[in-house]
């Protein structure tokens, strides 16, 4: 606030309290106007109006309240602290600075060309010590001093700060550059191992996320390594699903177990003579588009191909995942594949390819189910998903067996027993095989129950009344009606001619009297 020189030489006839001589009052006076009558702010604190008698009479609290002014100021200058200042406190020990920093600073800006006037009509002086005191002392402070040194100290703030902003743009800069370059170098990497490089490895440094993100990227590459060599372990596990499985658990799979499953052997009749009939070209076309087709139903059925052994096909069922109702659709699965090679032959036939006894192949397949032995057989390198046991030999066996019957799918009495409501079968003999105690009942698997034709049915009925009469030890009268069957039949039934020269051998050589209707076989 301003106040004119011409207010500065106005006598002013000042009426205090405390009545001394005149002389400590014109120089009390002349003290507070000295400390600046033109820019002034008012700084209140609270205080015991008998100090003040202190400073008119002794001049070392006249110089005590200098110092006190010089500490108030250097506060406001300054801006180091907002609230009032250790050595501020000390100065005024008897009060409390009522004001902040920044408050006094405000009024100091707000009272900036203002006049400052009181209702008395008296000037500044004269209002500092009247009877307004009323218990608050007000200090006067040079402003036009103070507001350059603000101005200054908020010059050095902005200066210091964009010194800060810029050192900090620089050395961002910096880091971010260095962190793109590693970015960069991770993302060349990604890319690499996405086109299926897995020889990549991360570059590792720090203990930082980048860090940590290449030590999780190389766990991916050891994993995915891990991955594409269980993959290549599991090359001939044809089924998705399976390689899923093994995937999950591997060393399940190695270390094996005992399961319920159903095993699958299938073979090309006289395929030995087809074979030597056809060039090396012709020999791998027949067998690929034959082997395609039946792989591709059994893996429809849910099967898992085992193995191939030349034109023959071994599959599991129910291992190494588990399979509902496997026997069936194993069932449904060898029937399938009966159907479609028989469209195959007709295909070859119209094409004319490969030679007649290609166009006129058969197969046979035999099914047996029961507990197995599953698992990786092998080493680390080279291994395959199997199975072994007695039920699976007795597999293999009924498919060589069906040469014998004549018969394209022979399945065990495990089987017929799992089947019966969906397939029509007939019970063909009861034989022990080589090597064996155990008898086993052998079935044709004919068809579907509901694909069977009536005359199909009653050359089946007439059969087993035949083999009946076999077991009861009356030759003639089975020999009768296996002969019957033939006739109903339409067709030649080899297992029929089979069991009507048994009988014929049986009269000449009857089977001991404790005879239990088995037949033993001497060969596979």
């Amino acid at each position: 606030m301003n106040v004119s020189k011409r207010a500065r030489s106005v006598k002013t006839k000042v009426f205090f309290p405390i009545q001394n001589e005149n002389d400590v009052l014109i120089d009390a006076l002349g003290e507070l106007r000295n400390a600046g009558l033109e820019d002034l702010i008012v700084l209140r604190f609270s205080q015991n109006l008998g100090n003040y008698s202190d400073y008119l009479k002794y001049p070392k609290e006249q110089n005590l309240s200098k110092e006190r002014w010089k500490s108030i100021r250097e506060w406001i200058y300054s801006g180091r602290s907002e609230t009032p200042t250790p050595q501020l406190k000390k100065l005024i020990s008897y009060g409390i600075v009522s004001h902040s920093r920044a408050e006094a600073e405000e009024i100091l800006w707000s009272l900036d060309s203002k006049p400052l006037f009181v209702e008395s009509g008296d000037d500044v002086s004269s209002a500092i010590l009247s009877a307004n005191l009323s218990g608050i002392s007000r200090t006067i402070v040079d402003r036009t001093e103070g507001l350059e040194t603000i101005q200054k100290n908020k010059n050095s703030a902005v200066a210091t700060a964009l010194l800060i902003c810029v050192a900090s743009l620089i050395l961002a800069i910096l880091i971010s550059g260095f962190v793109v370059q590693k970015i960069k170098r991770i993302i060349f990497h990604a890319k690499a191992v996405g086109q299926g490089n897995l020889e990549v490895q991360f570059e590792q440094g720090g203990k930082d996320e980048l860090g940590t993100l290449t030590i999780a990227l190389n766990s991916m590459v050891t994993g995915l390594k891990e991955r594409e060599k269980i993959k290549n372990i599991l090359g001939t596990m044809i089924d998705p699903v399976v390689v899923k499985e093994a995937m999950v658990d591997l060393a399940a799979l190695k270390r094996g177990s005992e399961k319920r499953i159903t095993a699958f052997f299938s073979d090309v009749a006289n395929f030995s003579n087809i074979s030597e009939k056809l060039t090396s070209i012709e020999l791998a076309s027949l067998l690929n588009e034959y082997l395609s087709a039946m792989t591709l139903i059994l893996k429809k059925h849910e099967g898992v191909l085992d193995k191939y052994i030349g034109d023959a096909i071994v599959g599991i069922f129910n291992a190494p995942v588990e399979v509902d109702e496997h026997c069936i659709k194993a069932a449904r699965a060898a029937v399938e594949m009966i159907e479609t090679l028989e469209r195959l032959r007709q295909e070859w036939k119209a094409k004319k390819v490969y030679i007649v006894e290609a166009q006129e192949m058969q197969i046979r397949i035999g099914l047996n189910t029961g507990l197995a032995k599953v698992g990786f057989m092998g080493t680390d390198s080279i291994s395959a998903y199997t199975m072994m046991g007695d039920m699976v030999n007795l597999a293999a066996r009924l498919e060589a067996a069906g040469k014998d019957y004549g018969v394209s799918i022979l399945v065990s009495e495990s089987v017929q027993r799992e089947i019966k409501e969906e397939f029509f079968t007939r019970l063909l003999d009861v034989v022990r095989v080589k090597g064996k105690n155990e008898s086993v009942q052998l079935y044709e698997l004919i068809g579907r129950t509901d694909n069977v034709s009536e005359r199909l049915e009653a050359s089946v009925l007439e059969f087993s009344k035949g083999f009946e009469a076999y077991l009861n030890r009356e030759w003639s009268l089975a020999q009768e009606l296996f002969e019957s069957s033939q006739i109903t039949r339409g067709v030649k039934d080899k297992a029929a001619i089979l069991l009507t020269e048994r009988c014929e051998e049986y009269k000449r050589n009857p089977p001991e009297k404790n005879w239990d209707g088995v037949y033993t076989r001497t060969h596979k």
